[in-house]
């Protein structure tokens, strides 16, 4: 069931301070941690990766284009989410866009001038039940800026651009902007007055960004802006991670600024690190692959520390994910197939309750088979109705044979959508034990919810 957005803006400025209101879609973007990105466009056929001047647009000629091929490799690895990179900073549009000449099917001779690849690429997240999410760089672009266009005119063709996704293709689940409220004067040249702020704090005041944002709300309510007004991004672009992650502010931005430290904010945001598979953004033959112990470990660390993933997996110059890349997502899906096939123990359903630290707080044991080595937990908060809320957790073990507890050394702080804990070999163990330790301030009164519990044993590349 669907609500208005209108509903929980209310609720949220009625409440106030006192709460945490998540949405539908920021509830539901929690639960599905991994993205995969797409970096597709001209930068492929002349191996670029932020253009600054205008490339000419007929070099971009897929040979075997297979949009299918990407929701299937989406799949393989695990995400169910796929975002294109409809328009990057060349301004070079992936659809017959109004807003600009500068388009596949105005500029270049692919399916003669009647190509589409946004159109195909939504068709082919429809069939294989693959969310659709629309990457694009709305403060400025390139051939805008070296066409002389003015700052109002290119406000309008934004409006047209978002219009025309948010219009002709069908439920779109989530937008990524790029540089969503930056201080866009750091590249040249920006000439596009109501996009450049102060800083990404400030972002939401500048005069482009609430137009395009009401635009988006009005077409689209339940589209998610990510970066944007709905989240932002921490820890950007590389292999590492950051915790601990608190989900809740007063409005997103760019980069992730209120994320290390927990606040009053009443928005439940959503929180997303990037990073590429490949060492370049968009797909050419000198870039190198991760491989695929090192994908394994860099996953497990970002998405245990309670972000979202979104890895891109750039086609290459045929419009198909190459083999190679492919061959380390199926070695890195079998190991997360090993590591979470060697169960030791798992909550049943789950527990909800105060974090008190005491007895009757949120706390519970769970029987360990003593025949089975685990060396990670996996755990992830239920951020409805609340938001996030865990703010300290512990995890003991009971020995087999001496019966005595053991601190395990987990994390510790927040949970949020999700917390990977690693730990050394652990061995004849009788029972496992979870109490919540402390909440975010401002939600004390307020119940938390372990969705989800579990030791296992860590897999190897196989």
């Amino acid at each position: 069931m669907t609500y208005p957005f209108s509903i929980f803006l209310l609720t949220s400025l009625y409440l106030g301070i006192f709460a945490q209101i998540p949405s539908p879609m920021q509830v539901q973007f929690a639960m599905h941690p991994n993205t995969q990105f797409m970096h597709f466009s001209i930068c492929t056929f002349i191996d670029c990766e932020w253009d600054t001047t205008i490339p000419n647009a007929t070099v971009f000629n897929p040979t075997n284009i297979d949009t299918d091929q990407w929701m299937s490799t989406a799949i393989l690895w695990g995400a169910d989410t796929v975002c294109l990179t409809v328009r990057h900073v060349d301004g070079f549009a992936l659809w017959p866009t109004k807003s600009s000449p500068y388009n596949i099917a105005a500029a270049t001779n692919y399916q003669n001038g009647n190509g589409d690849i946004v159109r195909d690429f939504v068709n082919s997240a429809n069939k294989f039940n693959i969310n659709p999410c629309f990457y694009i760089i709305l403060g400025f672009n390139i051939y805008a800026n070296h066409t002389n266009v003015s700052g109002s005119q290119y406000l309008q063709d934004q409006q047209i651009a978002l219009t025309e996704l948010l219009t002709n293709y069908g439920p779109i689940s989530r937008l990524w902007w790029d540089n969503y409220g930056l201080d866009a004067s750091i590249y040249q040249p920006v000439t596009h007055e109501g996009f450049i702020c102060e800083n990404d704090r400030v972002g939401p005041s500048c005069p482009a960004w609430g137009i395009l944002t009401n635009l988006v709300r009005s077409l689209q309510p339940q589209t998610m802006i990510n970066p944007g007004p709905d989240g932002c991004i921490v820890d950007g672009e590389n292999l590492n991670g950051q915790y601990p992650v608190y989900r809740n502010g007063d409005y997103g931005s760019y980069s992730c600024f209120f994320a290390t430290s927990p606040s009053n904010g009443t928005m439940l945001l959503g929180v997303e690190t990037d990073f590429s598979i490949t060492s370049h953004w968009f797909y050419d033959n000198s870039t190198s692959i991760v491989d695929a112990g090192t994908l394994w470990s860099s996953i497990t660390l970002k998405r245990g520390q309670g972000a979202n993933i979104i890895m891109n997996v750039p086609p290459d110059t045929t419009g198909q994910v190459p083999n190679d890349v492919l061959n380390v997502l199926a070695q890195y899906r079998r190991i997360y197939d090993t590591t979470y096939a060697n169960q030791a123990a798992s909550l049943s359903a789950p527990v909800t309750g105060l974090c008190t630290n005491t007895s009757d707080g949120l706390s519970f044991t769970l029987p360990v088979d003593p025949s089975k080595t685990f060396d990670q937990l996996l755990i992830s908060e239920s951020l409805a109705p609340n938001g996030q809320v865990i703010n300290g957790y512990t995890v003991e073990i009971q020995d087999n044979t001496l019966n005595t507890w053991t601190l395990l050394p987990v994390h510790g702080i927040t949970i949020g959508s999700q917390v990977v804990d690693c730990l050394g070999n652990r061995t004849n163990i009788k029972n496992i034990r979870f109490n919540c330790t402390a909440s975010i301030p401002g939600t004390e009164n307020m119940n938390a919810t372990i969705r989800t519990f579990g030791a296992y044993l860590g897999g190897k590349v196989l």
